[in-house]
């Protein structure tokens, strides 16, 4: 008889994403992995396929978790400037003040992997493609308010704002003060006049 599986999924994933996002995808073992998710390489492989599918079942999780709270957190605000400026500065804050600085998981798999792999560049793409979406439909919120002019071009500002969003979870790393962000952020706002 099958010996039944005492752990949760969602659960186990959610440690893989916490362990990748520290470790990288090619630093972490799948020892490490064992130890951490405190199941074995069999149940390992049993639930996910491989370590390369346990990543990118962990990048879908993440980015699944990040653009829903990401809009979920922008229509709290009727007034797209002010979302969008509580939006960075809420970014800015959390990721300066994060006790080991790990920026985003899914700019940090860009950065390591994208050129090395194309199954997981595609994914990360489609990655690119949620966030996109997030901030296209708030900004298109405020095409349909009259908050921003309907010349715009709204997918450019996408572009745009979702560089701002990777530079400040990129540099957040460093040292840095909060204030230098926020002057982007203000000066990166204006290209909603």
């Amino acid at each position: 008889m099958p010996r039944e599986k005492k752990y949760n999924k969602e659960e186990k994933l959610e440690q893989a994403i916490h362990l990748y996002w520290e470790s990288g995808y090619h630093a972490t073992s799948i020892q490490q992995l064992v130890n951490s998710l405190g199941i074995n390489r069999a149940s390992i492989y049993d639930a996910f396929g491989s370590k390369k599918g346990l990543y990118m079942q962990t990048l879908e999780s993440y980015a699944n978790q990040q653009t829903k709270r990401m809009a979920d957190f922008l229509y709290q605000y009727v007034n797209v400037r002010q979302g969008l400026y509580a939006l960075f500065e809420n970014e800015i804050n959390s990721s300066l003040n994060e006790p080991v600085k790990r920026g985003c998981f899914w700019i940090n798999a860009t950065a390591e992997i994208a050129n090395s792999d194309t199954e997981i560049l595609n994914q990360l793409e489609g990655i690119k493609s949620q966030f996109e979406k997030v901030f296209f439909n708030y900004l298109q919120y405020g095409v349909n308010q009259g908050q921003i002019s309907s010349f715009k071009d709204v997918s450019s500002l996408v572009h745009y704002f979702l560089s701002i969003y990777s530079g400040i979870k990129t540099n957040s790393k460093l040292n840095s003060k909060a204030t230098d962000y926020l002057n982007v952020v203000g000066i990166g706002l204006k290209a909603l006049d």
